[in-house]
């Protein structure tokens, strides 16, 4: 089992990754979210998946409730920054079978790079990107 996470982590660090997250916050939350180009940094660890079905359905996929909403968060992580942070990848080994679950820690830089809402305002889509150390 190591000797597969160890093979899985170097070829994930052969390349940049795009990493989903689904969350259903508050209507106050969101417009923090909406603010294209804000900065934010990770206070906990962060699950995240691999796969955009897994991050849908923790994102209500479109649920709508009169507190929160349904928010779709699309990743970009940079190889370089990831090979300086313990980011933990559970492929076959998380709760939900073909989670493709990702951890990221704690303290990362974030960059809002765009946020996006369907027709119906029920679903709202957001790009963020991780800031590299002094590059930016």
């Amino acid at each position: 089992m190591l000797r597969d996470l160890y093979e899985q982590l170097e070829t994930l660090l052969q390349r940049d990754l795009t990493v989903y997250r689904g969350k259903m916050p508050s209507k106050d939350e969101l417009h923090r979210l909406k603010i294209t180009g804000q900065l934010f940094i990770t206070r906990n660890f962060l699950s995240t998946s691999e796969e955009k079905c897994v991050a849908n359905a923790f994102s209500g996929d479109g649920t709508i409730d009169d507190d929160k909403v349904s928010v779709f968060i699309s990743i970009q992580i940079d190889r370089r920054e990831m090979q300086k942070k313990l980011t933990a990848f559970l492929r076959g080994l998380s709760q939900i079978k073909n989670e493709s679950e990702v951890i990221l820690p704690m303290g990362i830089v974030f960059r809002i790079d765009s946020y996006e809402e369907d027709n119906s305002h029920s679903k709202f889509s957001v790009t963020i990107k991780m800031i590299r150390g002094k590059d930016e």
